[in-house]
Parts: C-alpha cells; sequence; structure tokens
C-alpha cells in the first residue's frame, strides 16, 4: 500500500508554479525600471530637461521632436533649433554627422554643457570655441550670476558648476565671470550658441515655467535670436541608462506586479549593459542567463526537496522490513504531523511523540523500529496516515 502526502503534492505544485511564475517574469523583455542618467529629455527628475521639451511645445510653440535613434529619424528642413545638452557618454560618428547636416542646412545649434564631449560637434563645423570641461570657480564658489547678452537683452542667470570656455577668431563671448568666458555664439558658415553648463536648462532651473523665470526668458530670447524657429530638436541619444532603485520603483505609482517584474527581471540589467557596451553583448547574455537558471533552479530544487520530505511513504509489512529500510525523514515527518495535531492514542506511539517534542529523533527511530512489532501500532499508523492524507 503506498500514500503521497497531499500537502507535499500541493507545496511541489506551488513551488513549481512560482518557479515558472518567475521565469515568465525574468524573460519579458520589460523595460519597466529603467531611467535615464542626466539632462536626458526622458528624465523627469531634478536633473533632466522633460521641463524643456514642454516649454518649447506649450510656452513656444515649437514643434519638438526628440531623437534618440540618428540613423531612422525623419527630421524636417527649414528654420530650426538643435539642442545638445550635458551628454553623459561621448557622440556617435553617425550622432556628430547628422546633428552637423542639419546644422549647415540651417538649425541653429544650442550647446550647454560642461563636459568635453560636445566638442566633437564644435571640431566638425570648425566653430572656434571649445567647451574646456573643468569647473570654474568664482571666489572660490562652483555657483555664480552672470548676464547673458543675447537678441538685444541681457538676462541675469546663476551658473553652477560650469566650465571656462575657449573662444577665438569670430566667436562672441555673450556671458563671462570676470574676464573667463562662460558662452559665447559665433555666426560664420554655421550659427552655434555654446554655454560652459548644462543645468540652466534642466527640470530644476526651468520651474515654474513662466517667463519671469531668467531661463525661461533665456530660452525665448534664443528662439528669437534664431529668427523663430518652429522647430526643435533634442538629442537624446548620449545617455546611460541605469535601473531605478527600489525605493525610486516603489514610489513610482507602478502596478505592484509591474515593480515585482523590475526588481526581479534581469532583462533590464541586460538592456542597461547592451546599451553601454555593445562590444560585448554574448558576455552579458551569458551573464544574464546564468543568473535566470541558477534562481530557477533554486526553486526547482526546494520543491523537489519538499517533495522528497513530505512524499511517498510505504507501510512496511514487518518490524524486520521497517527495521532494514530505517524510518527515514518522510516516516518522521508523518509521525511528527501526526504528533502535533492529536492524533495518537497508543502509548507506545505517545512515547515516540514525547522524543521527538524533546528534539530527540534518533530515539524516536529506535522506538519506532521497536514498537512497530505490535500490530495495534501498524494499524494506528496506519490510520493516522489515512487521517493526514484526507486533510
Amino acid at each position: 500500500m503506498r500514500w503521497v502526502a497531499t500537502e507535499g503534492r500541493e507545496r511541489f505544485t506551488l513551488l513549481l508554479l512560482v518557479a515558472a511564475f518567475l521565469l515568465a517574469l525574468m524573460l519579458e523583455p520589460n523595460t519597466t525600471g529603467l531611467t535615464y542618467v542626466g539632462a536626458s529629455p526622458l528624465n523627469s527628475r531634478w536633473d533632466g530637461t522633460s521641463a524643456l521639451t514642454n516649454i518649447l511645445t506649450s510656452n513656444l510653440s515649437m514643434r519638438t521632436i526628440i531623437v534618440l535613434d540618428w540613423e531612422h529619424a525623419v527630421l524636417p528642413r527649414g528654420k530650426g533649433i538643435v539642442f545638445l545638452i550635458s551628454p553623459t557618454k561621448p557622440l556617435s560618428r553617425q550622432e556628430v554627422e547628422r546633428i552637423c547636416k542639419l546644422v549647415r542646412e540651417g538649425y541653429v545649434l544650442v550647446i550647454a554643457d560642461e563636459g568635453v564631449y560636445s566638442n566633437a560637434v564644435l571640431e566638425e563645423l570648425e566653430v572656434p570655441i571649445r567647451v574646456e570641461g573643468k569647473v570654474l570657480l568664482v571666489n572660490g564658489s562652483p555657483t555664480f550670476v552672470a548676464p547673458v547678452k543675447i537678441h538685444g537683452e541681457s538676462v541675469s542667470v546663476e551658473f553652477a558648476y560650469a566650465s571656462p570656455l575657449k573662444v577665438w577668431g569670430d566667436a562672441k563671448v555673450i556671458a563671462a565671470a570676470g574676464d573667463i568666458p562662460v558662452a559665447a555664439v559665433y555666426r560664420g558658415a554655421v550659427t552655434a550658441y555654446v554655454f560652459g553648463d548644462g543645468t540652466i536648462f534642466t527640470n530644476a532651473a526651468l520651474t515654474p515655467p513662466s517667463d519671469l523665470n531668467p531661463y525661461v526668458r533665456l530660452l525665448t530670447l534664443l528662439k528669437a535670436d534664431a529668427g523663430n524657429a518652429s522647430v526643435s530638436i533634442i538629442d537624446a541619444k548620449p545617455y546611460v541608462l541605469r535601473p531605478e532603485s527600489l525605493s525610486e520603483l516603489l514610489g513610482s505609482g507602478q502596478p505592484a506586479p509591474k515593480v515585482v517584474a523590475a526588481i526581479i527581471n534581469p532583462y533590464r540589467y541586460y538592456y542597461v549593459l547592451m546599451s553601454s557596451y555593445r562590444e560585448a553583448p554574448l558576455a552579458t547574455t551569458f551573464a544574464v542567463g546564468v543568473i535566470a537558471l541558477v534562481l530557477v533552479a533554486y526553486v526547482i530544487n526546494t520543491a523537489l526537496h519538499t517533495l522528497k520530505s513530505y512524499g511517498e511513504v510505504r507501510i512496511p509489512e514487518s518490524a524486520r522490513e521497517f527495521k532494514l529500510g530505517g524510518p527515514g525523514p518522510a516516516w518522521i515527518t508523518v509521525i511528527r504531523q501526526a504528533c502535533i495535531k492529536d492524533m495518537v492514542t497508543h502509548a507506545d506511539l505517545k512515547k515516540v511523540c514525547e522524543a521527538l517534542a524533546k528534539g530527540r529523533e534518533s530515539t524516536a527511530r529506535k522506538l519506532m523500529v521497536e514498537v512497530l512489532s505490535d500490530k495495534q501500532v501498524r494499524e494506528e499508523v496506519l490510520r493516522v496516515i489515512l487521517l493526514l492524507s484526507s486533510g
């Protein structure tokens, strides 16, 4: 006669379902829980430039295009402004060429950057301005106020951690800290504005979006000085992706299943790595695969271990047979459950329960071997098993 513990079967099935669910979540190509770092127009935190997009569209009535893929982007010709703001990684050659093509066709280039990555575009266009890529301190402070002279007006804005500019030739300084340039314009074969500070166009600066805000006023004057351009293009490609932290995920307002999926889904880490290290996709794929495999293997192993502990128990036909096979973990589990649920009535079996209650499992095993020679004990064990299996 054979008995299979119902609880063990149910637990095994449940764990397999959990394993399948986790595997499905891990393999789902879901980008929930990813965010861009820095002055990306797709970053809505204080250091992003999503507010810039809204102001250009709503306040200045410009058609605003965010470009993530320069290879396939279809961009309008005519008057427009191309914004390149504090890129967090070097620009690709294709990106530089497409931006320069637009500028040569009549777009005005606006660079706001305290780093050196945007210099690649200035070099390609032969604009006599360069960002030096170092922090300018005024009286020992990285923040200072300087007037920006543009379109016949002077707007005082606060610069923070700005970089000095190297300006020569026909380029003109439009803002300086003392005699050190921090903003300049060049009008030649192309038109380019360069600011040594990307924070002037971030969400922190452009809030509130009122024309009384000097940073918003600066944008308005830039549009006017660019011939009232009707189109604005914002480069969203040169920014690094990162996984959101647990606190960010919990505060995002996403449904609970999406938050769980984002936490355990290695796809978002894979996506970040692939975006940053495209030269090593095989190694990245292998690493993610190993993580997923280890997690699923752990869950399935736990399920199998549970089934083994609660699994199939055969009633021995004699004490000798029981002694030869030995009361294994499954037997001890069955008797322990019967003791806990107060299902044991036979005096000898109660001695086994007492030994188990005191943590003397080896003693309990010896007692089981001895008492199973009694037919009444074997009948009670059978009764207990039947009761347990029936719920």
